[in-house]
């Protein structure tokens, strides 16, 4: 083995397969993120409010609580100045992402090229 003695080497077929399961767990929890934030906005005035509270009461001490135990259990490592931190704050802008885009473009409105009539 030749390099970096830290790589991992994996078949290609291995690291298709992983790159298409990511991108579709991905795809559906920001399906389900949407999905929620639009029932949240439905019932409440105060949606971005209280779906910003939701990231930082509930899912930032559940991201700081896995990122605590997954390097114990050797599921992740941190190297090369990456912290619990830094992965708290990138969880949360993931989380965070797709709501800031869904209401930029609602608050957008909708397009002239979009809503033609015949």
């Amino acid at each position: 083995m030749s390099g970096n003695p830290r790589s991992i080497r994996c078949p290609p077929l291995a690291l298709v397969s992983t790159t298409v399961l990511f991108l579709e767990v991905e795809t559906a929890l920001t399906i389900l993120i949407l999905w929620g934030y639009r029932q949240l906005a439905a019932h409440s005035r105060h949606a971005p409010l209280i779906y910003g509270l939701l990231l930082l009461v509930v899912f930032a001490p559940l991201i700081v609580l896995a990122d605590s135990i997954a390097p114990a259990e050797h599921y992740l490592a941190f190297g090369h100045g990456y912290t619990m931190w830094m992965d708290t704050a990138v969880g949360l802008m993931t989380l965070a992402l797709p709501v800031l885009v869904f209401e930029l473009l609602q608050r957008r409105g909708p397009s002239a090229t979009t809503h033609r009539r015949p």
